[in-house]
């Protein structure tokens, strides 16, 4: 007959608990927003210059007036901060006293139960803050927008005006900040998808990259896996040497993009790509998801059939406001813990305040298209 060891007398024979790994934090968008700024203001003004025109100098006779320069014009946006609180409550005596994840059986040491309880609930807060900022960097960067609201907070909508290209025509002339192909009518409407024949998924990146030059330089090129799965036959069927192109940048990849995939979560690597004059952008998929906080439904961060090409990082900022709460001083601050005890139950609780906002100063510059 079998016996079986109590936890007791195993504890014995383990010499020790292997952990639970942690798996990397999905935060690469966010890294796009860098630049961190303190206001006590009430609110943050975002200028724009519109109508930009590259314009030439006009040939004048000696003996007319010349033309008046025109300086192009600019607009202010004004925008309020939006507030974020989590709840922390201290454990109760079951939560307490039982083995915790990594511990010996049998050893149980109740106030360190405590103290890694709470440390685990604020290890989860910071990680709730950082998704929302990389839920907030996902808005920003495909719609150009953001909308912070809940039905604890009134909405605060995040524009920031970001030129969408609405016909053939304009798509034509190659400055093309957001488009849906899907919708693009040349020849039908839909027919420059990529997930229809006329689709033309290397040159359109071409018309993409071009676009963000215009305004800065590309940092990298980020996409759905659908969408890259197109690019890839793209390239492979009709441009053999671009294809080839990533044999040759082997160092690159080793040196400067292995790295940055593995440092981030479902951050995949696809390749160096030529776009012309000597140049490459490198070539990511990105496929991490975030938990609704009420019911639970995954999402992907970047939706499918998205391709973003992205600029570089200083136009990006947060800004932290000020903390709502008299202990704080009303302070700018990045965090905020309030803690108060219930001094006859024993009972602690605290709330984690935030006051933020994220913005782009140069939303024309990030590339964001719908192409299948």
């Amino acid at each position: 007959m079998a016996e079986f060891l109590t936890p007791y007398q195993m504890s014995k024979v383990l010499s020790g608990v292997i952990p639970a790994n942690r798996t990397a934090r999905p935060n690469f968008l966010q890294t796009w927003f860098g630049r961190v700024e303190y206001r006590e203001t009430e609110t943050v003004n975002f200028d724009k210059e519109f109508q930009s025109k590259n314009t030439v100098a006009m040939y004048v006779a000696p003996s007319v007036d010349a033309p008046i320069v025109k300086l192009q014009g600019y607009g202010t946006q004004e925008l309020r901060f939006a507030y974020v609180k989590e709840g922390l409550v201290s454990p109760g005596w079951e939560e307490i006293n039982s083995r915790q994840l990594g511990q010996q059986f049998g050893q149980v040491d109740v106030m360190a139960n405590w103290i890694a309880n709470i440390r685990k609930k604020l290890a989860q807060t910071e990680f709730n803050f950082e998704n929302l900022f990389e839920l907030n960097a996902a808005n920003i960067l495909v719609y150009g927008t953001h909308t912070a609201s809940s039905a604890l907070h009134p909405t605060v909508v995040y524009d920031f005006g970001r030129t969408v290209v609405t016909t053939s025509a304009a798509f034509d002339t190659g400055y093309v900040p957001a488009v849906d192909l899907t919708t693009l009518d040349k020849g039908g409407v839909g027919a420059r998808a990529w997930s229809v024949a006329g689709g033309e998924p290397y040159l359109d990146l071409i018309t993409a990259c071009n676009t963000v030059n215009r305004r800065s330089s590309v940092e990298a090129v980020i996409m759905s896996s659908n969408a890259w799965a197109k690019l890839e036959a793209d390239i492979t069927a009709n441009y053999a040497t671009a294809a080839d192109t990533t044999i040759a940048v082997l160092n690159r990849v080793q040196l400067k993009v292995t790295p940055v995939v593995e440092a981030y979560q479902d951050l995949n690597f696809r390749r160096s790509l030529a776009i012309g004059n000597g140049t490459f952008v490198d070539i990511y998929t990105y496929e991490a998801i975030y938990h609704n906080r009420d019911t639970g439904a995954e999402t992907k961060y970047i939706p499918d059939g998205y391709m973003l090409v992205l600029p570089s990082k200083q136009a990006g900022i947060k800004v932290y406001g000020r903390i709502m709460h008299p202990d704080a001083g009303y302070s700018a601050l990045p965090r905020y813990i309030n803690t108060w005890k219930d001094q006859k139950s024993g009972i602690q609780e605290s709330e984690i305040h935030m006051n933020y906002l994220m913005g782009h100063t140069d939303i024309d510059s990030v590339v964001s298209w719908k192409v299948m």
